[in-house]
């Protein structure tokens, strides 16, 4: 016979009192000591899942003695010198997962639940939002970098591959580009507008869901060059990128793009087999897009250009592409700020005019 299971509720750790709820960190990670696993203990306590964590990451850090509760002198809704500076190295140098959360962002109320946990001391989200502003914290759209990044490849590039193909530029009298493509979609909507405050605006927009591809390439001389696709780009597409590239150039061409499999095709290398001494290819460090300047141009044509518009049809769509990316290529000051948006893309453009002779 089958029994229904109905949930047990989870109660709120911050309604028992203090000597209760020492016993309980103490007596969960011991369990867990002795081998048995962290959710099933929690689970048996009828606790929430973090806690868990949060007590293992304090007898980590402190042993036993941390997991007791340590009263503040003074009023209860204060933190003394030692608990600011415990918050504000949290804040710092770890992320909500390193105790137990399920996610990487913190949140006012995330933090107290810390405090409390680690100091005994109930704190407001406002009362703990003084303090990170204190500390001269806000919140912050943070930029997420890909775990398979490899942060000595990006200053092996940047230190030593780089330079080196700067020389080989100088000497072979070429162009360097870098490369990137892109995608663009009439549903894709980027900015804010002004509404009443309280009702958010409503605007009419396509439901209709066609897009563009694009391929482009600048140079630390402010020079754009792009290509537009109705259909998806492959290692045809990126040929015929380079065809139009080599052709409008009196100068050879070194190309830098990132690592996807298209750019390094068997028929991209047969493409520039021939033509190795007017066309060189080479990649850029795996996930690091902030070493690719041309990056800026994506974040330029459609936040700031395209994504503002209303768009009515495909060929409206393109024709608005177009002419962001025309009056973007008119923009050198620009272009040149796109090898500046990043401080490696900045050591990029120095390495390269440096050894061109500007420098």
């Amino acid at each position: 016979m089958k029994v229904n299971e109905q949930a047990i509720p989870i109660p709120d750790g911050r309604t028992l009192d203090p000597q209760t709820l020492e016993q309980l960190r103490l007596r969960a990670v011991a369990a867990v000591l002795k081998g048995h696993s962290p959710e099933l203990v929690i689970q048996i306590l009828g606790l929430s899942r973090c806690c868990i964590y949060v007590w293992l990451k304090l007898y980590e850090s402190g042993g036993w003695e941390a997991l007791r509760p340590r009263p503040i002198p003074g009023r209860g809704s204060e933190l003394h010198a030692a608990g600011k500076e415990w918050l504000k190295q949290t804040v710092l140098e770890s992320t909500p997962e390193d105790w137990g959360f399920d996610t990487q962002l913190w949140t006012r109320a995330i933090l107290a639940d810390l405090l409390e946990q680690r100091f005994g001391i109930q704190l407001s989200e406002t009362t703990v939002g003084r303090y990170l502003h204190e500390f001269n914290l806000s919140p912050q759209v943070p930029d997420f970098q890909a775990q398979e990044k490899d942060p000595e490849a990006v200053r092996f590039f940047l230190e030593e591959k780089f330079p080196q193909i700067a020389a080989l530029a100088r000497k072979m009298g070429a162009t360097i580009y870098f490369g990137d493509e892109s995608g663009c979609r009439a549903n894709e909507h980027w900015g804010r507008t002004w509404g009443v405050v309280g009702e958010r605006p409503v605007l009419t927009s396509t439901g209709q869901r066609y897009g563009l591809n694009m391929i482009s390439a600048i140079s630390p001389e402010g020079q754009l060059r792009f290509k537009v696709f109705e259909k998806s780009i492959g290692s045809a597409e990126v040929i015929e990128f380079l065809q139009a590239l080599l052709q409008e150039s009196d100068r050879p061409i070194i190309a830098l793009w990132d690592n996807h499999r298209i750019h390094f095709s068997a028929a991209i290398r047969d493409f520039a087999r021939p033509r190795r001494q007017r066309l060189k290819l080479f990649s850029l460090p795996t996930y690091s897009p902030e070493c690719n300047p041309d990056e800026g141009v994506w974040n330029e044509v459609k936040p700031h250009g395209v994504g503002r518009q209303g768009i009515r049809s495909k060929a409206d769509l393109k024709e608005k592409v177009y002419q962001a990316l025309y009056r973007l290529q008119k923009q050198t000051e620009k272009i040149f700020g796109f090898f500046r948006r990043t401080d490696e893309c900045a050591i990029i453009s120095e390495i390269e005019l440096a050894m061109s002779g500007y420098l």
